[in-house]
């Protein structure tokens, strides 16, 4: 196969993790990994993240639906956050429940978790 040489310099309107902008050739982010390597991938709070390996060009991300700056990113940690410590909140308060032979958290445990 022919491969053409792309006319243009593509854009980015994400942006990695650390707030640095993603490589221009393949779209990806170089997180740090536990132990020292780097690994290609999509910006950890976006939605949508493809990956493909194309030859020639090697791997390349598809990341869409990411926060496109600094405070955006924080904003979406924040409540991705929130969201899992209400999410296993519940679940906690459930299972004490459970535990303690009530079918469920009683409203006074309710106030309690908030």
């Amino acid at each position: 196969y022919k491969v053409c040489k792309s006319t243009h310099t593509p854009s980015y309107e994400y942006l990695c993790g650390d707030g640095s902008a993603p490589d221009l050739d393949s779209g990806c982010c170089y997180e740090q990994e536990h132990g020292g390597a780097r690994r290609e991938q999509c910006p950890m709070l976006c939605s949508v993240k493809r990956y493909y390996i194309f030859e020639p060009g090697g791997f390349h991300c598809q990341c869409a639906d990411c926060p496109t700056t600094q405070e955006e990113t924080h904003t979406r940690m924040s409540e991705t956050v929130m969201r899992y410590f209400r999410k296993r909140g519940m679940e906690t308060l459930y299972n004490i429940a459970d535990d303690v032979g009530i079918a469920y958290p009683t409203s006074w445990m309710h106030r309690m978790m908030h």
